[in-house]
Order: structure tokens, then sequence, then C-alpha cells
């Protein structure tokens, strides 16, 4: 009992001492799960050496940590910027980043695909190049697990109007470290065959190489037809060099929503909800989304 106070103190003094550096990760005695307090007990220091890294990346547009996605940019400065810990998805133990990114896509100019492909390049990919090196293929956790809220701006019936877009990537401890070492196309395309890629819980399949895929690897991938493949060029992997799209004044409008799961039933019940109390809109503006319990 003695030894686990002075450990608990330690940690206290340490977010206090480095108040900046730890402002991203959750403390671990807010974690319910005993595995998931130890896991981020024993890796508060690496924990927040990644926090203090993603911080310091120049993003093309601002990102910030966060527990609750969607949040306007003007509540979100002085909202709670803690998210990177351990939970628990479906039985396995994952590390767990979320946030909010303020750019907001065209969807008129940039298809689901595109839209994906950019926030993967541009917030997914520079998180995993960080994260990733920290900790070897046999860690005591099963994958990582990132998930970034961006926005996308449409017209409807000549009403313009602005939605949160959410991209989930969930991939195993050896694939990551796969990705990230990888060296040619070939070794990256095979890397991210064992991840998982959702956007607002439909899932797709991420496409490395140059060019479209294959018809063979479209059969081998088993993503559906409608979201086959997000083509990502793989030079920009390396180089990094994106062009992000435009911020849109409406975030600042915007309302913050905790994290939940949406199924299919209650997603229909929340459209009907939003066409029959207002005219003129055609689709719900908070769309499904994961959560790690």
């Amino acid at each position: 009992m003695k030894s686990k106070s002075i450990a608990s103190l330690v940690i206290v003094l340490a977010f206090v001492g480095g108040k900046l550096t730890a402002a991203q990760v959750i403390t671990p005695v807010e974690l319910s799960d005993p595995k998931t307090q130890r896991l981020q007990q024993r890796n508060l220091t690496v924990l927040m050496a990644i926090g203090a890294d993603i911080s310091a990346h120049k993003f093309p547009y601002p990102f910030y940590f966060s527990r609750l996605l969607d949040v306007d940019l003007a509540k979100m400065q002085a909202a709670d910027q803690r998210s990177i810990h351990f939970a628990v998805y479906k039985g396995q133990t994952v590390l767990e980043i979320t946030g909010n990114y303020y750019a907001a896509y065209s969807a008129e100019a940039m298809g689901p695909y595109a839209r994906l492909k950019e926030t993967f390049l541009q917030v997914i990919w520079p998180m995993l190049q960080i994260e990733v090196p920290h900790f070897p293929d046999d860690s005591e956790f099963s994958a990582f697990a990132i998930e970034v809220s961006h926005h996308v701006r449409e017209k409807a019936l000549g009403v313009s109007s602005e939605r949160p877009e959410n991209v989930t990537l969930i991939i195993p401890v050896p694939a990551a470290q796969k990705l990230v070492d990888a060296k040619t196309d070939d070794q990256r395309q095979a890397a991210v065959l064992e991840d998982s890629v959702f956007l607002n819980g439909d899932p797709y399949s991420l496409w490395l190489k140059e060019g479209a895929p294959t018809e063979e690897w479209k059969e081998r991938s088993g993503a559906p037809a409608k979201n086959l493949a997000v083509q990502v060029n793989a030079s920009a992997l390396a180089s990094e060099v994106v062009k992000g799209a435009p911020v849109s004044s409406h975030l600042i409008n915007a309302s913050a929503t905790e994290l939940r799961i949406v199924t299919p039933d209650t997603l229909a019940k929340a459209c009907r909800k939003t066409l029959g109390s207002t005219p003129g809109l055609t689709r719900a503006g908070n769309l499904a989304r994961w959560r790690f319990s």
C-alpha cells in the first residue's frame, strides 16, 4: 500500500511539474479498468513524450487532443485537452488517441475517399510515426487506435450546412511497426492489410500504392464496393507534403457532442427526428462514431 501511495504521489508531482507536457495524457486514476490503469501508470513518461511530440508537430490546420469530438474551435481552447490513454475495445487493449482537427472539406470538391485520405495523411500518419517507435511489437497491448473528427461543408436545396465526420484507424501493434518501418510500397501495402479503417463507422480499405488498386487486391480486401479503396500516394507518406482544405468559419457555431455508439436504428431515428423538426434539411448533422470503453 505504501509503495502504491508513493507511486501515485510521483504521478501527481509529474503532472504538476510538467503541466504542459502532460496536458494530453489522461491520469491513471481516471481509468476504471485495472489493467489499463497499470499500463497507463507504467508508461506515463512515454505517453507524455508522445503527447509533447504530437503537440509540437506542425499540422496544416489546428489539431487538439480531446475526449469529446465535434467541439467548436473557440470552446476547444478552454476545454479538457487530454485523450491519450489505454482502453479496451472489443476485448482487446489498445492505445487510444482522439481529437478534433479544424479543417473543413467541401463535399462538392472532395468525396468520402478523398476526405478520409486527407485526414489520414495530415493527422493520423504523423501520429503513427511519432507513437509507434516507442513500443516494440511484443507490447502489452494489442493495437493503436486513433479517431479524428474533421468537418464537411455541403449545400442542400440551396442551404449551406456543415457537419462533423469521424475517421477511425485501428491497427495491430506488429502491423503498425511494419507500416512505419516500411521502405517500399509493397511493404506498406502488406502492413495495412491488417488494419481497420472507418469513416463514420463505415469500413474502408487503404490502398497505399501508386494508381488504382488491382482487381486481385479488391477481391482479397473484401471491402464493400462503395468503400473499396482510399488511394494514398506512397511518396506522400514518406514526404508528408500535403495541402489541406480551408477551415470554415462555421466551425465556431458547432456544438460539443459526447462520444457514443450509434447503431443503424438509432441513426435512422435521429434522421427522422431532424428531418421532422427542421424543414429543408436532407441529412442529420451528427453521424455515427466509435467509442472505446
